[in-house]
């Protein structure tokens, strides 16, 4: 039921919008009738998948790369291995108005999406920009865009509003962000006795689990779990080596080169 203590959160010249209460747990999304100045636009109800498509695409790269020369100090890991993820964005080209809602100019990253539906963040990348109501109105809880063309919010209070295709300037693109990871087993070099190599072993939690110590008399390319590498030179200043190809049966698991 409509309750006209509700405000409308989009008022603009080219959309004026009736709102109402959804269900706490709807899974429908409703495009409200739009009156433009060229006319009625009776979109009526349209009901979306419930399917929840991955918000970014990630994949870990490890270093150094298989063939190439690395050098570590006493006390660092042999390897490092980062997370590179690409995240689509909603960009908000320049500060815009919309009744009670403000939108400032940033780059807005991707939630998730439901169907049709794409939800983004309110606040943008590196703390710049945000999408809110005004101070007495009811605040927002999340923003979205219906068919790559319909930007929404819904409301703390479950009132879910859209302006209508072309009310608003956005466009989409995306981000590329890089992290470390330090997930996985690790070498941490120890430094050398002789012709002993010693290390100390990491798990995937970073708690040190072995003392591993290798003997260069009986070869120069060592092996711990899945990952080879050769031994260029050594001594207690550091470490040269190089990373050699992970047997096939290994790299299943791996992560990419």
């Amino acid at each position: 039921m409509r309750k006209s203590v509700i405000k409308q959160l989009f008022l603009t010249k080219k959309a004026r919008f009736r709102s109402q209460k959804l269900p706490l747990f709807s899974k429908s999304f409703i495009l409200w009738d739009m009156k433009s100045l060229t006319g009625l636009l009776a979109l009526g109800m349209a009901i979306l998948s419930t399917d929840v498509l991955a918000d970014s695409q990630c994949e870990r790269i490890l270093r150094p790369q298989a063939g190439e020369v690395a050098f570590v100090t006493p006390g660092a890991p042999l390897f490092n291995v980062s997370e590179r993820c690409l995240k689509e964005v909603l960009i908000i080209p320049y500060a815009q108005h919309a009744g009670a809602v403000s939108l400032e100019e940033g780059a807005y990253p991707l939630i998730r999406r439901e169907g049709e539906r794409s939800i983004y963040a309110l606040s943008g990348t590196g703390g710049r920009g945000e999408i809110k109501s005004c101070p007495l109105c009811d605040p927002l809880k999340e923003v979205s865009v219906f068919k790559r063309t319909s930007l929404c919010v819904l409301s703390e209070l479950n009132v879910l509003s859209c302006a209508a295709p072309g009310a608003l300037s956005f466009v989409f693109g995306s981000e590329v962000s890089e992290r470390d990871d330090a997930s996985g087993d690790n070498l941490v070099y120890a430094g050398r006795e002789g012709e002993i190599l010693r290390f100390e072993a990491y798990n995937a939690a970073r708690e040190k689990v072995a003392t591993v110590s290798y003997d260069l008399r009986e070869g120069r390319v060592l092996r711990y779990l899945t990952q080879r590498f050769e031994v260029i030179s050594a001594d207690n200043q550091g470490l040269y080596f190089t990373r050699r190809e992970s047997p096939p049966e290994d790299r299943h698991n791996a992560p990419s080169e």
